[in-house]
């Protein structure tokens, strides 16, 4: 896992999490990085009685030195992220995102260029790029007061391009003769219509071609890629097992076995399993995986994954771009049901069925005793256990062996 320490405090008025540990000055509405380069990432000579944050790695790229450097420098605070590799200029080096998860705290995006990184952060959340053309639009706003801010990498740094805003205006809420709220444009303290401030908009950035990237991580599973070249579960191995039982025997059953329910924390994990479970011809098994939305102390808090090896698991809403969109069915999860008799029932852990009308593999929340409420599925119920790389060895390896 990443590395933690020291991180600087948020600015006056910032949301109650660290910032970047990094010395951040502000130009023409953007956040740079001064003087930061791989030399000044590279770890320095500690004490014995000093834990570096990051060991290094020498033979790995500049670019993912500087970026795994980055992630580690900020410790537990990047653990409440999400990370996307994407491509914003048209270079062989892709750009990472940083989705920090809150509106407050916006999105980071990393670019490396000649020996040096700079970092650009969002004022909110709706961040889109044009992929390999060099811009990136921050779009956010509230209360009245929105904006449209483009921004480019040039010579391998961020910089302002324009931008406008617009909203409520400058005497507060006003209403037209019909009783709606008026909106009013400006652009270089200019006001425009509507159609005039989308006209120069369009004329820096595109309408239609700003995307969102397509597929997120969370900190251990990206700094994975940057070192390995793959997620950090891509030597585990996982047993499908057909077996008419509950979730929680599910659970002590694969710890007896020297493995644990499986924790599906990336889509290549998820796609690992799907193609396993089509190869055994187990399409027609509803699977308990490892996630609940019962905490430790027996409150209901949200689901996230009980991965071996860390203090709380991995929380599914917290970190939703990587692990909560791409993979629960449409409406769910939805905390509740009905069994085949028209009873209510509350569902609080987590399966992964196959659906043959898309072809892939979702999760559902169900209850505890799935089959107590759905007797009809008697035969086709089972669980998945994961081992790590030391499966024969009778040890319950954790899925990621890098501590803080």
């Amino acid at each position: 896992m990443c590395g933690e320490t020291g991180s600087f405090p948020a600015p006056k008025g910032a949301a109650q999490k660290n910032l970047p540990a990094v010395f951040l000055c502000f130009v023409q509405g953007r956040i740079g990085v001064e003087g930061f380069t791989v030399e000044s990432l590279l770890p320095r000579r500690l004490s014995k009685a000093e834990k570096p944050a990051w060991s290094g790695d020498l033979r790995l790229e500049e670019w993912k030195q500087a970026y795994l450097s980055y992630i580690y420098s900020e410790g537990r605070y990047m653990g409440y992220c999400t990370f996307s590799l994407i491509y914003v200029d048209d270079d062989d080096v892709p750009e990472l995102m940083i989705d920090t998860g809150f509106e407050a705290g916006g999105c980071y995006i990393l670019t490396f260029h000649d020996h040096e990184l700079d970092v650009w952060q969002s004022g909110r959340l709706n961040v889109t790029y044009i992929e390999r053309g060099g811009l990136v639009c921050d779009s956010g706003g509230r209360m009245g007061y929105y904006y449209d801010n483009v921004y480019a990498i040039r010579d391998g740094k961020w910089v302002f391009v324009d931008g406008g805003t617009w909203g409520d205006g400058t005497h507060g809420v006003q209403l037209d003769e019909n009783g709606n709220i008026m909106e009013f444009f400006y652009w270089d303290d200019r006001e425009l219509t509507r159609e005039a401030y989308e006209t120069r908009l369009n004329a820096i950035y595109p309408a239609g071609q700003g995307i969102y990237p397509e597929q997120y991580y969370i900190r251990d599973e990206i700094c994975s890629l940057l070192r390995t070249g793959d997620v950090a579960t891509a030597g585990h191995r996982y047993e499908l097992v057909v077996g008419d039982v509950t979730w929680k025997e599910a659970e002590t059953l694969c710890r007896e076995k020297g493995g644990y329910l499986a924790t599906i924390t990336s889509q290549e994990e998820l796609w690992r399993i799907q193609e396993q479970m089509i190869a055994e011809e187990k399409t027609n098994v509803t699977f308990f995986v490892g996630a609940s939305d019962i905490q430790k102390d027996g409150s209901f808090f949200g689901y996230y994954w009980m991965e071996p090896g860390t203090e709380e698991g991995y929380d599914m809403l917290d970190l939703s771009h990587a692990l909560w969109r791409p993979f629960w069915l449409e409406g769910e999860p939805s905390y509740g049901g009905l069994t085949e008799d028209g009873e209510k029932v509350r569902e609080d852990y987590v399966v992964l069925m196959y659906q043959e009308s898309d072809g892939r593999c979702w999760f559902d929340d169900v209850p505890e005793n799935f089959l107590n409420a759905h007797p009809s599925c008697a035969g086709r119920v089972g669980y998945i256990c994961e081992y790590g790389q030391g499966i024969g060895t009778g040890q319950n390896v954790r899925k990621h062996t890098e501590k803080m």
